[in-house]
């Protein structure tokens, strides 16, 4: 067997395991337009990328997810909530991803992308929850945000505070209380596949000054740095190699700051 034969086939295993052999990788119809294309996806993307061992495929299903999500490629997102199911996500989770997509992709992406699992968890036979949530006080919420903040930052909560807030008065208090203590402080989802969303968002959306932020708040979380470079390599066929480039210049400084690498 060659050196390519052997990618491909190394990508069609990882499929399958995603996809518990409802098909081929290289299977859509679309492949037909160019020759060798399917193989070339079955292993450039599933055999190289997501066989890598730098993240768990659960991981990898949260960051692709993600990407699909704030940049709006619904078609391809019904297939990886499908295999984000088949991974051991449940239907709580991925939901829970999405609202958490909101204040980084935008209301209108993250209920288009409900509209699809919806759709999904229906094909699969899969209950809504039964159980209404309850809304909090203000005040409740803004301390909750302040306790995720100082989790996020060990304690220096004042480093997620900018200037830009004094243009607009009680901006700062709502964002602590609305995306921290409502989103982030929600238990559907743990806190470190949030910061890993997070930063799966702002890589394919180009959002650099506010990746640079997250990724320290990653590492502070217990992610590593092998870890984070690997969800950037990883983004490169979702969101375009020239978006992980740039998100791996920026984990780099962080890096060097951090002593991590010289």
């Amino acid at each position: 067997m060659t050196e390519s034969e052997e990618r491909v086939q190394r990508g069609e295993e990882v499929y399958q395991e995603l996809s518990l052999g409802s098909r081929t990788a290289a299977g859509l119809p679309q492949y037909e337009l160019i020759p060798d294309m399917g193989k070339w996806v079955t292993a450039s993307l599933f055999g190289d990328v997501w066989g890598r061992p730098g993240l768990e495929k659960k991981v990898r299903s949260i960051a692709t997810m993600t990407a699909l999500t704030v940049l709006g490629r619904e078609a391809q997102l019904r297939g990886h909530v499908g295999y984000a199911l088949n991974l051991g996500w449940n239907k709580d989770e991925i939901s829970e991803l999405f609202m958490h997509l909101v204040f980084y992709g935008g209301l209108p992406a993250s209920l288009n992308a409900l509209a699809v699992a919806l759709e999904v968890f229906k094909q699969r036979g899969l209950d809504p929850p039964t159980q209404a949530g309850t809304m909090a006080s203000s005040d409740e919420r803004l301390a909750r945000g302040m306790k995720v903040l100082e989790k996020l930052t060990l304690g220096h909560p004042e480093e997620a505070s900018g200037p830009e807030y004094d243009l607009v008065p009680g901006m700062e208090d709502w964002v602590t209380a609305s995306l921290f203590g409502d989103v982030w402080g929600r238990p559907g989802l743990e806190m470190k596949m949030r910061s890993m969303a997070t930063m799966s968002a702002l890589t394919v959306l180009g959002r650099l000054p506010q990746l640079k932020g997250h990724i320290e708040w990653a590492l502070n979380l217990g992610w590593n740095k092998d870890e984070i470079s690997e969800l950037f390599m990883h983004l490169a066929l979702y969101g375009g190699l020239p978006a992980s480039l740039n998100a791996l210049a920026v984990a780099r400084e962080v890096f060097q700051e951090r002593g991590l690498i010289s």
